[in-house]
């Protein structure tokens, strides 16, 4: 659980620094956009591979956490959508559904796309982290395997460890 936190605070951190460039109205410049696309890539990586490997995990082990899972998922959905708008006001000089005066977004137009994408993603983390950092944390071991709470078996906490390892992975390559 707190190495999913210490993930997600590398993404407060990072979106943060990307919130304050933006609000300093220095333009678009080339590490502006090259910052942005790293975080972008980071951030849809990160989903990605929560709702392809540790959701499932937990969801074949806690059925009852289905909901959460479900909200979580459909959370990274909005996500996705808002990190496309900026990677697109990055790269292209639009922003998808942001309004533009032209083909370059003006320091408004992304400060306003960045400000949309910090607030969703802040109350998506803290749901995330109120939802699983306790429950990943009540790791601990007895005499008959590993365990989660109620789930047990010998491979358990050497899997969600493998999960969390696999979320804070080399970042994925540039999107094109």
């Amino acid at each position: 659980g707190d190495l999913l936190r210490a993930i997600h605070d590398a993404f407060r951190r990072d979106l943060g620094a990307i919130r304050d460039e933006v609000a300093r109205g220095g333009g678009l410049g080339a590490q502006l956009r090259v910052n942005c696309l790293m975080f972008c890539g980071g951030m849809q990586h990160h989903h990605q591979n929560e709702d392809g490997d540790l959701f499932p995990y937990l969801r074949d082990r806690l059925p009852e956490l289905a909901p959460v899972l479900d909200r979580l998922h459909e959370q990274h959905e909005v996500l996705a959508g808002l990190l496309n708008d900026l990677q697109k006001a990055v790269t292209s000089g639009t922003a998808g559904n942001v309004p533009t005066t032209g083909d370059v977004p003006t320091a408004g137009d992304l400060v306003a796309t960045v400000d949309r994408l910090v607030t969703a993603i802040e109350a998506h983390l803290e749901d995330e982290e109120a939802q699983l950092v306790p429950l990943l944390n009540t790791q601990r071991r007895d005499e008959d395997g590993l365990t989660i709470n109620h789930v047990t078996g010998p491979d358990t906490f050497d899997t969600v460890r493998a999960v969390l390892s696999a979320l804070s992975a080399s970042p994925p390559p540039l999107p094109p």
